[in-house]
């Protein structure tokens, strides 16, 4: 076998075992993130304060899952190796993590419209 070849099909396996435990840290990242909004406990005594909790506690989870979608893109960058189809799949990739970014920038103005609509 071709040195090179045992060395790329070395880097894969380093790379899976790195995915794995990547992945076990963002989930763990994930759940500190949304873990305070749960901490903060009180019951809300009004629709607005249950609007604001409930918007709160999805905000972090979305901002964890466009973070998790940006440094998966960045993998499959860096893992793309001039492959012209890996390389369409990240520029895919890009364009959805970054509809998922604006959505996530224009969603804390959607709080104060649903707030309006329900009369709080």
């Amino acid at each position: 076998m071709h040195p090179a070849r045992r060395s790329a099909g070395w880097m894969q396996t380093r790379f899976f075992v790195m995915k794995k435990k990547l992945l076990s840290l963002i989930l763990t990242g994930l759940g500190i993130l949304v873990l305070p909004n749960a901490a903060l406990g009180a019951e809300p005594k009004t629709i607005g304060e249950l609007v604001t909790k409930i918007s709160n506690a999805l905000y972090s989870a979305m901002s964890g899952i466009v973070l998790i979608a940006w440094i998966v893109i960045a993998f499959l960058y860096l893992t793309a190796w001039g492959s012209p189809e890996k390389l369409k799949t990240a520029h895919h990739a890009v364009i959805w993590a970054a509809v998922g970014t604006a959505i996530l920038v224009l969603y804390k103005s959607i709080e104060p419209i649903i707030k309006n609509a329900l009369g709080v």
